[in-house]
């Protein structure tokens, strides 16, 4: 660090760190390697959990962004829709690939999220937390918007040829 510069961990980091310090200590502790774990004179930061407010469309809303989506290309048009009727997070939506979707029962595995970090870039990770990792059943309208995306993506496949870079995805750029 240069002079002057200041790099503080947030709240949730130190209380990870606490945590695995403190078991490492208890580690010691129980095998006789230290006498007392010192995490246990410390208190960790409080985590406080910013907690915001989940907003939602309206009906007029929902209705509104369907009637403008219908006239985009078909990559955005495809897109609004089944956020709107799966309820799935953008970053869920962006890890579908074909394989998780089961056309004979109209269901859809979500198992896996794909967003951009700065600095990182485009990083595939699995979902949020355990409960995360489910199945959904799809409405019709979903269903019809996969066929969309499908029928999108093999025209573009068409006209791309050899360097279309088949990735699995459901939802990907030209």
């Amino acid at each position: 660090f240069s002079a002057g510069e200041t790099n503080t961990l947030s709240n949730s980091t130190i209380a990870k760190y606490h945590r695995v310090l403190s078991s490492m200590f208890k580690t010691a502790v129980d095998w006789g390697m230290v006498v007392s774990n010192p995490c246990d004179r410390v208190s960790p930061p409080k985590n406080k959990v910013k907690k915001y407010d989940v907003v939602y469309l309206s009906i007029e809303e929902a209705e509104k962004m369907l009637r403008l989506s219908a006239n985009e290309p078909p990559q955005y048009r495809n897109v609004f829709p089944f956020l709107l009727y799966t309820g799935l997070r953008r970053s869920e939506m962006l890890g579908l690939e074909w394989r998780d979707y089961d056309e004979e029962s109209a269901t859809l595995r979500i198992n896996r999220t794909v967003q951009y970090i700065p600095g990182k870039g485009i990083v595939e990770d699995t979902t949020k937390n355990s409960s995360s990792d489910r199945y959904i059943q799809l409405s019709s309208v979903a269903v019809e918007t996969l066929k969309a995306q499908k029928k999108w993506q093999l025209e573009q496949r068409l006209q791309f040829g050899p360097i279309w870079k088949d990735t699995g995805k459901i939802f990907t750029r030209s």
